[in-house]
């Protein structure tokens, strides 16, 4: 996952750690994280539409 978003696996497990970002969409298998490709999909498509430095309208 931290390939496919160009992120470092430290940021995934920070975002996981802090409950933010598509670190808090992982799912604990075993000892595992795993995510949904739907989720990560859903995910990237809200932040499309957020401006830069503000929230969505």
């Amino acid at each position: 996952m931290a390939a496919y978003l160009q992120v470092s696996k430290a940021t995934l497990r920070d975002q996981r750690h802090r409950n933010v970002g598509v670190g808090a969409l992982a799912t604990k298998v075993g000892k595992h994280l795993r995510w949904r490709w739907e989720d990560i999909e859903r995910y990237i498509d809200e932040q499309a539409s957020v401006p830069v430095g503000g929230s969505a309208a």
